[in-house]
């Protein structure tokens, strides 16, 4: 089993973000979770990271469906900051298992996996190894 030593959680559904944080806490899959419930929170945080210079996220999961900025949203302006381009392993949660929404994930190079909710540590472990 993969560990990470930083995760960022994107989605704006608690109830997700809770699982996902004790499922992660109960593998001891990472050192240190950070959660933004939006794509613009997210990119704050990575702004404030890359400012900072401090550690950058080993892996982010990210939610396709929120408000303010959705996830597509979030990757095409994740995509514009360059110190980030192939270090950040990204996964895609989303409650659609649309092969439209699948296919466009797949374009974008740090997008490694695409996960359908709910999410188990079944379908995690597989994804993450």
């Amino acid at each position: 089993m993969n560990k990470y030593g930083r995760i960022l959680i994107i989605d704006d559904d608690n109830v997700a973000v809770f699982i996902m944080e004790d499922l992660l806490l109960e593998l001891k899959m990472a050192d240190d979770i950070l959660i933004a419930s939006d794509g613009q929170a997210a990119l704050d945080i990575l702004n404030q990271i890359r400012l900072k210079k401090s550690k950058i996220p080993d892996l982010i999961l990210l939610d396709i469906n929120m408000p303010i900025l959705n996830g597509f949203e979030f990757l095409e302006e994740y995509c514009k900051i360059e110190e980030f381009k192939g270090r950040i392993k990204i996964l895609i949660l989303s409650t659609s298992s649309h092969t439209k929404d699948i296919s466009k994930a797949e374009c974008y190079d740090d997008v490694k996996g695409y996960l359908s909710k709910p999410i188990t540590r079944e379908k995690l472990l597989s994804t993450l190894s």
